[in-house]
């Protein structure tokens, strides 16, 4: 299953990069969104972020606590721990990204 989504929060895990026989430039990671519950509790939700190419290139960049908001088709991938309880994972693959490190300022006049 997978649906678009975007998703404002912080850098979790700085992105590894992926290697592929063709070259493809492939970036993981997670980012951790803070929410709040009904009854006003902090609520943490993860996700795995995926980039590919120069969004890729750009995940290298950003580093643990940085500021993100990503958009992307968001998958939901079940599976069973060693333990043997079922667990579902979200993973955002993106397809843009916005983060205040990456945002190069220009010189005044």
């Amino acid at each position: 299953m997978s649906i678009f989504f975007s998703a404002y929060g912080f850098v979790d895990h700085e992105a590894e990069s992926i290697g592929t026989p063709s070259g493809q430039s492939i970036a993981s990671g997670s980012i951790v969104c803070h929410g709040c519950r009904d009854d006003g509790k902090r609520q943490n939700r993860w996700f795995t972020i995926l980039g590919f190419g120069k969004i890729a290139e750009a995940m290298r960049d950003l580093r643990k606590g940085d500021p993100i908001t990503v958009t992307g088709k968001l998958q939901v991938k079940s599976r069973r721990t060693k333990t043997g309880e079922d667990r579902n994972e979200m993973e955002i693959v993106v397809d843009q990204m916005l983060s205040a490190r990456l945002i190069e300022p220009t010189e005044g006049e």
